[in-house]
């Protein structure tokens, strides 16, 4: 009697170790690679627009200046003049 009900202490454990895998790995991988793809996203948005202020502020500093034209050297030789 006692092997009988060990068999069927068994037999019950492991349908109910069967039944809890009902997770779906399709599922878990789609939600981690939204995730991934988030995370990523915001990191590079974060990034991109710390480069951009960091660039305006860096060309405020340069203070460019108009170019200066070149002067005409007599060897020049203008076509359509």
């Amino acid at each position: 009697m006692n092997r009988w009900i060990s068999i069927i202490t068994i037999f019950i454990s492991c349908a109910t170790c069967l039944l809890a895998q009902d997770r779906d790995p399709l599922k878990e991988y789609e939600e981690f690679r939204k995730k991934a793809t988030k995370e990523y996203n915001d990191f590079r948005d974060n990034a991109n627009a710390d480069y951009a202020k960091f660039m305006r502020e860096a060309w405020k500093e340069f203070g460019a200046e108009p170019p200066i034209p070149v002067p005409p050297s007599p060897d020049c030789v203008r076509i359509n003049d």
